[in-house]
């Protein structure tokens, strides 16, 4: 199962779950398995479209990959 987004191990009836997240939710028990670096990737095409960026302006539209649901 993925889920982006709010979700409640405990109402979903999960006994075991990964979330990545620097605050866990109340109520559960939580470990730190490993750590995670986000990075920015952007293809040629969307460079020389857009230019690029220090960091993100006001005429920056990102997109994002969600999991399939």
């Amino acid at each position: 199962m993925s889920n982006e987004g709010d979700f409640d191990f405990i109402t979903e009836g999960v006994d075991v779950g990964i979330r990545v997240t620097d605050s866990p939710p109340l109520g559960l028990v939580a470990r730190e398995l490993f750590s995670v670096d986000f990075v920015v990737c952007a293809s040629t095409s969307y460079l020389d479209t857009h230019g690029r960026r220090v960091h993100p302006g006001p005429k920056h539209r990102p997109h994002t990959r969600r999991a399939p649901k």
